[in-house]
C-alpha cells in the first residue's frame, strides 16, 4: 500500500485535533475578553451608589390589593353602551374579556369605588410598613445604640421611604391616602354627577375605570364638549397638580404602578442578580456548548447525543436561575424537569433501532468544524450583543431597564440550537431534500403539450402562494415572527434552487430560453416570499429581501452559464450585471412605491426625507442616532459610560432612540467602542460569515450525489450555508449604513449582536445546521 494511504487518516486525525485545540484556545480568549470587558459595565452600572433604577422599583412596591375586583372590565365593554370612538380605545382591552365575566350595569360605580378604596389602602398599607421599620431604628439611634451596619439599614429605609412618599405624594399624615388618587376620583365622581346625557355619564364611568386600572392610555374626553375644568368643591391642593386630565393621568400611572408593584419588584431583583450572574452564566453556557459541539461531531448515531444533551442543558438552566422577563419570578422548575424527561425517554426510545429507521434520527458521517474560529466567534458577537444590552438596560431609557432579562433567554435558547443541531444536521437535510425532491417532482411539466403540460405546476405554486399569503395575513400583528420566518422561507427555497441547477445545467444542452425558464421558479419563489412580506407591511425585511433577491438572481445565472462551460470572468460578469440590472430595477420600484398612497408608501418617504435632511424631517431619529456618533470621542466612551439619554439636565431620555437595542445596534457598538475598533468588528464580522460559507462550498461539490451517503446532504448545507451568509451580510450592510444616515432607517437587526428573540434563534438554528461539515470522500 502506497504510505500516503497509510498516512492519510493519521494527518486527518492530526488536522481534526489541532482544529479543536485552536478552537477551545480561541473561545477561551474570547470568553476573557467579554469577561474583562464587564467588569467596566458592572462598574458604572446598576451597581453604582447612586443609580436607583433598579431599587426604586422594589422602593415603590406598595401593600397587595385585597378585595380589588377585575370584573368591572368586562362589564363597562359588554354590558355598557359605548360611544364609537370610546369603544375603539377600549378594544385591545375588551378582546381579553367575555361576556359571561360582566356585572351588573347598576352596580359598575360601587364596584368602582370600592377598587378605588383598595387602591388607597394598598399605598397607606405600604407607608405603614415601611414607618414600622423605621421607628425602632430611629429610637435606637437617638439612644446611641445602634450598631454601624443597623445605621445604614436604618438609611436604607429611610430613604426608600421619602422615595415613596414622594412617588405617591402623601401628606404629612400618610393615612389620609395618595393625593393625586384622592383628587382624581372626587373629580370623575363629580363629571359623572354633572353629566346631561347617557353618553357623557359613559364617559365619566370609563374614566374612572380608567384610573383605578392604572389604564391612562384610555382616559378621554370629547373635544365637542365644554371646557374641562376642576369642579367647584375642588381643593387648593388639588388645583395646585395641574389640570383635572394631567391629575387623572397621573393617578392612573400611580394605580398601574401599585397593581405591577410586586412584579416590579421581583423583577427588579432578578435583573440585579442576573447583572452579578451574567459573565459567569456566558462562561458556563459557551463551555458546555464547546463540548456538546465537540461530541456531536464524533457521533454517528444522533439519538446516542440528544439524551446527555438535553440533561445537560436541563441541569445547566435550572442552575442559571434565569427569571421569567414579564413576572420577573424564576422560570418554572416544570420546564427543566420536561427538558430533562425528555432526554431520558429519548434515551429508552432509542435503544430500539427501529427509530433509527426515520431519516431524523439515521446514522449519519462523523463530522469537521468548516472553521475553526465558527463557533468562538459566534459566542463573542452574541456576548458583545448581550454586553449592548446590559448598557442600555442599565443606563439608558428606563423603560428598558429589564430587556436584559428577556435577552437572557434568548441567548441560552441560542446556546442551545448551537450546541445540539449539528448532531441533527444531516438528519434534517435528509428529511428536507426528500420533501423537496417530492415537490419539484410534482412541478414538473406533464407529458403533455400547451397549457394542458402546466396545469399541475401552475396550480401548485398557486396553492403554495395561497398558503404563504394566508400564513401572513393572519399573522399581521406578529411582525418580529414573521420578519424571521419568511426569510427563513427563502433560504430554504433558495438553497434547493442552487442544489438542483448544479446538477442539471451541466447536463442540458437548452439555449437562453431554457436558461430563462430555469431561473423562472426562482423568481416565482423570490416574488411569493416578498409579496408575504409586504402584506406584513414589515418594510425593514422587505428591504433585506429585495437585495438578497437581485444577489441570488444573479449568482443563480452566473452558475448556469458555468455549468454550460463558460468561463468564469465572463459568467462573473453577466451575473454581476443582472443583480446590478435587477437592483436598479427594485429601487426604482421603491422610488415609485413612495408615490403611492397608504400609510406604508408615506412611511417610506418620510424614512427617505431623514436622510436627506436628519435635522429637520418630521422623523427626528436619524438624526439622534448622527448627534452620538458626531460627539463620540475616536476611542468611544467605554461600557457604562455612554450618554444615552444627552448630556444636558432635562426631564426624560431625550438621547438615542428608545428602539437603539434592535434597530441601531451598530451606531451603540460605535459609541462604546469607537471608530477603530467598531468598524474592526465590523469586517470581522463580514470576514467570518464570508470565510465560512467559502470554506463551506469549497468542501463539497455541491451537487446532489445519491451514490456517495453524505454526499448531498453535505452539499445542501453548504448552500444553505452560502445563501445565509448572503442573506446575513446583506441585512449588516443595511443595518449599518442605515445608522451611518446612508441609508433609510430600516428597522432590522444586526444578526447575533442586536436585541431580539426570534432574529437570534433563527440566525442561531442555520449557524447550528452549517457549522460542522460531514467528512464525505467524494
Amino acid at each position: 500500500m502506497h504510505p500516503t494511504v497509510v498516512h492519510a487518516p493519521i494527518r486527518s486525525a492530526v488536522r481534526r485535533d489541532m482544529s479543536a485545540i485552536g478552537e477551545f484556545v480561541l473561545l477561551v480568549l474570547v470568553l476573557i475578553v467579554l469577561v474583562w470587558q464587564f467588569q467596566g459595565l458592572r462598574h458604572g452600572g446598576a451597581d453604582a451608589p447612586d443609580d436607583d433604577r433598579y431599587r426604586l422599583d422594589q422602593a415603590l412596591q406598595a401593600a397587595p390589593l385585597v378585595s380589588y375586583g377585575h370584573a368591572q372590565v368586562a362589564t363597562l365593554c359588554h354590558a355598557v353602551d359605548l360611544p364609537p370612538r370610546l369603544r375603539w380605545r377600549w378594544a385591545g382591552t375588551c378582546a381579553s374579556t367575555r361576556v359571561d365575566q360582566a356585572g351588573s350595569v347598576q352596580a359598575l360605580p360601587a364596584a368602582l369605588q370600592a377598587d378605588q378604596t383598595a387602591l388607597q389602602q394598598a399605598i397607606t398599607a405600604g407607608a405603614a410598613e415601611r414607618m414600622a421599620r423605621v421607628a425602632p431604628l430611629a429610637k435606637s439611634l437617638a439612644e446611641g445604640v445602634l450598631p454601624d451596619a443597623e445605621q445604614a439599614q436604618l438609611a436604607d429605609t429611610a430613604r426608600e421611604l421619602t422615595t415613596y412618599r414622594a412617588r405617591y405624594q402623601l401628606g404629612h399624615d400618610p393615612s389620609t391616602g395618595s393625593l393625586p388618587l384622592a383628587c382624581a376620583w372626587i373629580e370623575a365622581l363629580a363629571a359623572a354627577q354633572r353629566a346631561d346625557s347617557e353618553p357623557e355619564h359613559t364617559v365619566a364611568l370609563a374614566n374612572q375605570l380608567a384610573i383605578v386600572h392604572g389604564a391612562a392610555a384610555r382616559l378621554w374626553w370629547p373635544s365637542t364638549g365644554p371646557a374641562f375644568g376642576w369642579s367647584t368643591g375642588a381643593t387648593p391642593e388639588c388645583r395646585a397638580l395641574g389640570t383635572p386630565q394631567r391629575t387623572m393621568a397621573l393617578a392612573a400611572d400611580l394605580a398601574r404602578q401599585v397593581r405591577n408593584g410586586e412584579r416590579l419588584a421581583h423583577k427588579s431583583a432578578a435583573m440585579q442578580t442576573l447583572t452579578q450572574r451574567a459573565p459567569w452564566l456566558l462562561i458556563a453556557w459557551s463551555l458546555l456548548t464547546w463540548g456538546l459541539v465537540s461530541l456531536a461531531r464524533r457521533t454517528r448515531r444522533p439519538l446516542r447525543f440528544l439524551p446527555p444533551a438535553l440533561l445537560a442543558w436541563a441541569a445547566m438552566g435550572a442552575a442559571s436561575g434565569l427569571a421569567q422577563p414579564d413576572a420577573g419570578a424564576p422560570i418554572p422548575w416544570w420546564v427543566w424537569v420536561s427538558m430533562a424527561t425528555l432526554g431520558v425517554v429519548v434515551a429508552i426510545v432509542g435503544r430500539s433501532a427501529r427509530l433509527e429507521r426515520f431519516a431524523l434520527f439515521a446514522p449519519c458521517a462523523s463530522q469537521r468544524s468548516v472553521v475553526f474560529f465558527g463557533l468562538p466567534l459566534a459566542v463573542f458577537f452574541i456576548g458583545v450583543g448581550w454586553w449592548l444590552v446590559f448598557d442600555l438596560a442599565l443606563n439608558g431609557h428606563v423603560l428598558n431597564r429589564y430587556i436584559a432579562l428577556r435577552h437572557s433567554l434568548a441567548v441560552f435558547g441560542a446556546m442551545v440550537l448551537l450546541s445540539v443541531l449539528p448532531a441533527m444536521s444531516q438528519g434534517i437535510a435528509t428529511l428536507w431534500l426528500r420533501w423537496a425532491s417530492l415537490i419539484t417532482n410534482a412541478l414538473r411539466p406533464g407529458s403533455g403539450s400547451g397549457v394542458r403540460a402546466w396545469r399541475q405546476p401552475v396550480l401548485l405554486w398557486g396553492l403554495y402562494a395561497a398558503v404563504v399569503l394566508s400564513f401572513a395575513l393572519l399573522t399581521t400583528g406578529w411582525r418580529q415572527l414573521t420578519g424571521e420566518l419568511l426569510p427563513l422561507l427563502l433560504l430554504l427555497g433558495v438553497s434547493w434552487f442552487f442544489l438542483l441547477r448544479a446538477a442539471l445545467w451541466t447536463r442540458s444542452q437548452g439555449g437562453a430560453v431554457w436558461l430563462a425558464t430555469s431561473v423562472l421558479p426562482l423568481l416565482v419563489h423570490l416574488v411569493i416570499v416578498l409579496a408575504a412580506l409586504v402584506l406584513t407591511d414589515d418594510l425593514g425585511p422587505t428591504l433585506v429581501v429585495l437585495f438578497a433577491s437581485a444577489i441570488y438572481a444573479g449568482a443563480f445565472v452566473a452558475q448556469g452559464l458555468l455549468g454550460r462551460g463558460a468561463r468564469w470572468p465572463l459568467a462573473a460578469g453577466i451575473g454581476i450585471l443582472a443583480a446590478l440590472l435587477l437592483a436598479g430595477a427594485l429601487l426604482a420600484g421603491l422610488y415609485v412605491f413612495t408615490k403611492l398612497p397608504g400609510s406604508g408608501a408615506e412611511r417610506v418617504a418620510q424614512r427617505l426625507d431623514a436622510v436627506i435632511n436628519p435635522f429637520s424631517a418630521e422623523n427626528d431619529q436619524l438624526a439622534h442616532v448622527l448627534w452620538l456618533g458626531q460627539h463620540t470621542p475616536p476611542s468611544g466612551y467605554g461600557l457604562g459610560a455612554v450618554p444615552w439619554c444627552g448630556s444636558l439636565p432635562v426631564g426624560g431620555c431625550p438621547g438615542v432612540p428608545a428602539q437603539a437595542q434592535s434597530d441601531y445596534s451598530f451606531a451603540v457598538l460605535h459609541a462604546v467602542a469607537g471608530n477603530a475598533v467598531s468598524f474592526s468588528l465590523l469586517a470581522t464580522y463580514l470576514l467570518w460569515l464570508g470565510l465560512l460559507s467559502v470554506r463551506h462550498a469549497a468542501q463539497t461539490r455541491g451537487r446532489l450525489n445519491p451514490g456517495t451517503p453524505g454526499a448531498s446532504q453535505g452539499a445542501w448545507l453548504a448552500w444553505l450555508c452560502v445563501c445565509w451568509a448572503v442573506l446575513t451580510m446583506v441585512q449588516t450592510m443595511i443595518t449599518v449604513a442605515g445608522n451611518l444616515g446612508a441609508l433609510p432607517l430600516t428597522g432590522v437587526t444586526w444578526p447575533f449582536v442586536s436585541f431580539g428573540l426570534w432574529s437570534l434563534l433563527r440566525n442561531s438554528l442555520v449557524l447550528g445546521l452549517v457549522m460542522n461539515r460531514p467528512e464525505i470522500a467524494e
